[in-house]
């Protein structure tokens, strides 16, 4: 990533157990964000139905990130739709026939979502399942969306 170059981050379950745990991870992306000049990091609201648990002090972690990340005019969890679930769905069929392999519906639909900011910006998304991420990632045939880990 370059200086003035938006790129966006989006978190699967995976990522946002990764920050949520720790602070030093998480203030290290926000600084990266604002040396590029721009960009922002986003939790596809799919990802909602994995992350929280009913325990009260897991939950509470991931309050607190959300509530790290947020500011004016950005929401941090970005909605899907009917039309996006659908892509999700082709997407996961493409990606399970070039692995071999199940992927879950959420990852699909954390992809649908990336692909279609990716219309916008580039994106990375940041996950601790890389090669179900990647193989979904290829099957939308984008050149600016990147699949990292968090660390």
């Amino acid at each position: 990533m370059t200086r003035g170059e938006r790129r966006d981050f989006l978190l699967d379950s995976g990522a946002v157990s990764a920050l949520a745990g720790d602070d030093k991870l998480l203030d290290g992306y926000r600084r990266l964000l604002e040396l590029a000049g721009g960009g922002s990091l986003h939790i596809p609201s799919p990802v909602s139905s994995e992350i929280h648990t009913g325990d009260p002090r897991y939950d509470a972690l991931v309050h607190r990130m959300v509530n790290r990340l947020s500011r004016t005019g950005a929401e941090v969890y970005i909605p899907s739709s009917v039309d996006l679930d659908k892509r999700a769905g082709q997407l996961r069929f493409e990606a399970e026939k070039a692995l071999g392999d199940k992927i879950t519906g959420v990852d699909g639909q954390v992809v649908a979502i990336v692909e279609r900011r990716s219309l916008l910006y580039a994106v990375t998304i940041f996950t601790t399942d890389p090669i179900h991420i990647q193989a979904l990632v290829d099957a939308t045939g984008r050149k600016n969306i990147d699949v990292d880990t968090p660390n």
